[in-house]
């Protein structure tokens, strides 16, 4: 099994839950990742550079759409 955020194989792997509502085990809220990874997730950092990331996208997304109509902008 591979982990779905480093992809290393490691013999033992842990269950994330992608909404963290530990009840919901529906198959499509449940992604296998390793232990280190795991607790990456849970992390306040973590989650902290995924929304820096978000918003990084975000306006690259903006600065594109701008780029092609700049008609609409300037």
């Amino acid at each position: 099994e591979k982990c779905c955020i480093c992809e290393n194989k490691k013999d033992w792997m842990e269950i994330h839950h992608i909404d963290k509502m530990n009840d919901n085990n529906e198959y499509n809220n449940l992604v296998p990742v390793c232990k280190n990874c795991h607790m990456l997730v849970h992390s306040k950092r973590f989650r902290m550079k995924l929304e820096v990331k978000e918003e990084i996208l975000k306006l690259a997304l903006k600065i594109d759409e701008m780029l092609k109509n700049p008609e609409l902008y300037f």
